[in-house]
C-alpha cells in the first residue's frame, strides 16, 4: 500500500525520524518511497500506519496515495479522470476535498476551484455519496509539495492536538521548570524504539514526562530520580493521566538499582534549575553512560538529550556505544539541545 505521512514542521530532522523509529520499534515491514520537506512516502501495511496514528508525536496526518504528478490543475484533472474512484468511497459515504501547500510550497492555481472540480467529478462517478464539509466520512487531500509536484490521497487518520495540549507543563498536576514538553517526550521514546509491552526506565525521571508519554502508549514505564519530591510528582503526574502502572524509585542513575530494562530515553539534569547532586556534568553522563550499558538488553537502544557542547556522541562511542542517529536543536543563543540515539556495539 502507497502511504504517506504529513510531518511537522516544528524541527527539520526529527519528525521523519519518530515514523522510521516507530515502524522499527513496532516490527512493520516498509520501504520507504521518498522524503520531502515535510512530508514521508512509503510503502507498508495499513496496520503499520495504525502504529504510527497510535505514538507519533510530529506527524500531523496519515494517508493513501492515490497519484502524484505536476502541480498543474489540468494534469491533476486528468489524472483525477483516470482515477476509479469507487475504490476509496462507498455509496452513502459522505465526502470533501481539500487542496493545500504545505512546508512553503507554492499554491496550485486556484485550488477552491479545483477543489469543487475534484469533488464534482467524484460525486458523478460513485452514486449515492454525499458531500459533507464539516465533518466528511472521506477526506480526499490533494497536497503541494515544495519540488512542484502535487501528491493525491485519502486521509485515514488526523492526529487530535489536544491530546497534547492538555499534558504541557502548566496543566500538568506536578511540574518543574526544567519539564519537558510532551510532544519532545514522546518523540524520545519512540526514538528509542521500545515496543508496546516493553520497558523504558528513565533514570532522570524529573516530573515523570516521558514516563506519562511512554505509559499512554501502552510501554511499562520505570523511573527514579535522587529526589523524593520529584518521584512523588512524577507518581502524582502518572496517576492522573492513567499512565500505565508507575514503578518508581528515589535512586542514583549511576547506581541503578534495576536489572535489566528494554531502552533508556532520559534528560539528564543541566541548567540552572537542575541538580546534579555536586557532580560535574561530564562526570554525571559518563557515570551515567557506563550504568546504562550495563542494564541495557541485547538489541536495546537508549535516547538522550543534552547540550550540544557536552560532546556526548564521542563520549558514549568511547565507551563502548554506536551513535545511531543525532538531531541538533536550537533552543536559544546559549543553548542547543543534541537528541542523540545510541546503541550498544
Amino acid at each position: 500500500m502507497k502511504l504517506f505521512t504529513v510531518l511537522s514542521g516544528e524541527h527539520p530532522t526529527l519528525p521523519a525520524a519518530e515514523v522510521r523509529a516507530i515502524l522499527e520499534a513496532e516490527s512493520m515491514p516498509y520501504r520507504e518511497v521518498e522524503e520531502f520537506p515535510c512530508l514521508l512516502k512509503f510503502e507498508a501495511s495499513r496496520k503499520a500506519l495504525e502504529a504510527v496514528k497510535l505514538r507519533a508525536a510530529y506527524s500531523r496526518l496519515c494517508g493513501m496515495e492515490i497519484f502524484s504528478c505536476k502541480a498543474e490543475a489540468g494534469e491533476i484533472l486528468e489524472r483525477c479522470r483516470e482515477t476509479s474512484f469507487e475504490d476509496f468511497i462507498s455509496p452513502g459515504e459522505s465526502f470533501a476535498v481539500r487542496v493545500r501547500r504545505i512546508c512553503g510550497a507554492e499554491k496550485v492555481e486556484k485550488p477552491l476551484e479545483l477543489e469543487r472540480e475534484i469533488g464534482a467529478m467524484i460525486w458523478r462517478r460513485v452514486k449515492g455519496v454525499k458531500v459533507d464539509l464539516k465533518r466528511p466520512e472521506k477526506l480526499f487531500i490533494g497536497l503541494t509539495l515544495k519540488n512542484g509536484d502535487f501528491l493525491f490521497g485519502v486521509s485515514l487518520w488526523q492526529i487530535p492536538f489536544k491530546d497534547f495540549s492538555a499534558r504541557k507543563p502548566a496543566r500538568k498536576p506536578f511540574s518543574h521548570p526544567s519539564t519537558l514538553q510532551p510532544k519532545f517526550a514522546r518523540c524520545m521514546v519512540n526514538l528509542s524504539r521500545v515496543k508496546r509491552g516493553g520497558v523504558l526506565y528513565d533514570p532522570f525521571c524529573g516530573a515523570g514526562t516521558i514516563l506519562v508519554e511512554a505509559g499512554l502508549i501502552g510501554v511499562k514505564p520505570l523511573g527514579g530520580d535522587l529526589q523524593t519530591g520529584m518521584v512523588m510528582g512524577a507518581r502524582e503526574n502518572l496517576l492522573h493521566y492513567r499512565a500505565g502502572s508507575p514503578l518508581l524509585m528515589v535512586a542514583d542513575a549511576l547506581h541503578p538499582p534495576v536489572r535489566l530494562v528494554d531502552a533508556i530515553a532520559t534528560d539528564p539534569p543541566y541548567g540552572r534549575s537542575a541538580s546534579t547532586a555536586g557532580r560535574r556534568f561530564e562526570e554525571l553522563l559518563e557515570g551515567f553512560l557506563n550504568a546504562s550499558a550495563e542494564i541495557l538488553s541485547d538489541g536495546g537502544f537508549l535516547c538522550m538529550a543534552s547540550p550540544l557542547e557536552a560532546g556526548v556522541p564521542a563520549m558514549a562511542e568511547s565507551l563502548g556505544f554506536k551513535t545511531v542517529e543525532k538531531h541538533a536543536i536550537h533552543i536559544h543563543r546559549s543553548l542547543t539541545r543534541l537528541v542523540v540515539v545510541l546503541r550498544l556495539k
